[in-house]
Order: structure tokens, then sequence, then C-alpha cells
């Protein structure tokens, strides 16, 4: 959920990677200062990329500075069209091509957060999602792990409401809404669909100190990578 501490962890990861010798390039940031979506043949080779969703760029500006605005007024559908629409944008150009040269994808969001945000606004189904065609290739495209970081409701708004030179202004971060997603990435529903789909889920706790964080990256990274 927003306020977990995905951005904390994400670093972290990047640390310990580059630890066991391995080297990243910062998709996300790329993207950002650019404002576009490069194709991949133009990127540097790196073993690993962190890429982000919504991107910055294109469909995915829109969503930031537009759509999920709370003083716009769009609905879950269209959210989900114009995220399904950045998705497909960003799989065909950069992390496709990106996985069939052998390289290491690492997402801070994925098209999960899409099945479990949306069907919570109302007015479109888990099911009808899949079908938009920029999920209907994610899910067939899906990762191996989701790393589920998490912490209560009350921690993730203490870090929305204290961080700085950040303020989407966002319609999903109310508490309220954060609890109800929250249950939801815990929910039949989605523990369904990723046993369905053969992906690992392994949970970790980030509500205590960056130290203990880093200590948790640590060992997952020896899971996930246990060969690097």
């Amino acid at each position: 959920i927003d306020g977990c501490g995905k951005s904390t962890i994400l670093k972290l990861f990047k640390k310990e990677l580059e630890r066991k010798g391995l080297t990243s390039f910062d998709l996300a940031g790329h993207i950002k200062s650019t404002g576009s979506i490069p194709l991949y043949k133009d990127l540097p080779k790196a073993d690993i990329l962190f890429s982000a969703e919504p991107t910055h760029a294109w469909a995915g500006a829109a969503i930031r500075g537009e759509l999920i605005n709370s003083k716009a007024n769009y609905g879950a559908a269209e959210i989900a069209q114009l995220f399904a629409i950045d998705r497909h944008i960003l799989y065909n150009r950069v992390l496709l091509p990106a996985l069939s040269d052998g390289r290491i994808v690492i997402q801070d969001i994925c098209y999960f957060t899409s099945l479990i945000y949306q069907p919570i606004q109302g007015g479109i189904t888990e099911t009808e999602i899949l079908t938009l065609p920029g999920n209907a290739l994610a899910d067939d495209n899906c990762p191996a792990y989701f790393i589920q970081v998490d912490c209560s409701t009350e921690t993730a708004m203490k870090r929305l409401e204290g961080r700085s030179g950040k303020n989407d202004d966002s319609i999903f971060e109310r508490a309220e809404m954060l609890e109800k997603f929250r249950n939801a990435f815990m929910g039949h529903w989605f523990l369904g669909y990723l046993k369905r789909k053969g992906i690992e889920r392994i949970i970790l706790r980030n509500d205590r100190t960056v130290e203990a964080a880093a200590a948790e990256v640590s060992k997952l990274a020896q899971i996930i990578f246990p060969n690097k």
C-alpha cells in the first residue's frame, strides 16, 4: 500500500545486490528525468532493471498528474484503462525485451495494484481488469516473486504525512482506503490468484527500523538470488 516503504526497501535491495556484484539501472528514474519511455536497445547494459508504475511519461504522467488527483473525478474503469495502456507501453518497449535478453526486472508496483485498487474503487471487477490488453500482457509474463512490503495503516499514514518533496494528493492516500487495500492484498481472491499463477509471495514487515529492514532484505536477496 502507499506509505508502506517500498522505495526504502528497493534502495536496500539495490545496495545488497550491488554487494553481490550485480549491476543495475534505474529505469524509473531515467523515465522521470527524460519524460519518455526508452527502447530497451538504447539503455546501458545492466544485470537488473528497477522499474516502477505508473511511469512518469505519457499515459503514466497523465495518471499521476490528473486521474488520481483528489481534485479530479475519474472512475475506476478509466483509471484502470490508462494504467493498462501505460503498462502495455512499458512492457513492449523495455521490460519484455529486457527479460528476453536475460535481465532481471524488479518492479515498484505492478499490475497487482490494479487488481486490488480499482475493484475497491468500484465499477470494475478483477476479471475485467485482467482482460485489458496491457494487463493481459503482464498476466502472461507474471513475476516469479511478489514481495509484499507490509506495515500497519497507521504507520503508512504517518509516513505519507511526514514525507517531504512528494505530495501526489492522491485519492488513494486516505486511511480508510489504505486499510481496505491492505486487507485485499491479504484476501482470499488475491492469494488464490497468486497460487494459480505459481507466484511465490513473501511478506516483508516494514514497521521497524531501517536496520531491521536491511537485515530482512539481505535474507531475501540470498533466497531469491542464491547463486549471485
